[in-house]
């Protein structure tokens, strides 16, 4: 069980880790992916987020984890 588990939690983790490398390259801001439970919290760089940025990053999360728009909030750090 132990071993499953953390066979699950490291894939969590590279997961997260890719989305983010990816809203870097794709949209060029600092970001924080938490995928927890079937929702992702994306927490991006202060005065980052527009209309397109926001498509970009959510397209790119539909796509790698299957979560679905509903379940996918954006925030901008604040300073």
């Amino acid at each position: 069980k132990a071993s499953d588990a953390l066979q699950d939690i490291t894939k969590a983790m590279t997961l997260e880790c890719d989305v983010e490398n990816l809203i870097t390259a794709k949209v060029g801001c600092e970001n924080l992916v938490i995928l927890n439970r079937g929702n992702a919290e994306i927490i991006v760089e202060n005065g980052s987020l527009d209309e397109t940025s926001v498509v970009q990053i959510k397209e790119i999360v539909v796509k790698h984890t299957g979560i679905p728009t509903e379940k996918i909030t954006l925030v901008e750090m604040e300073y």
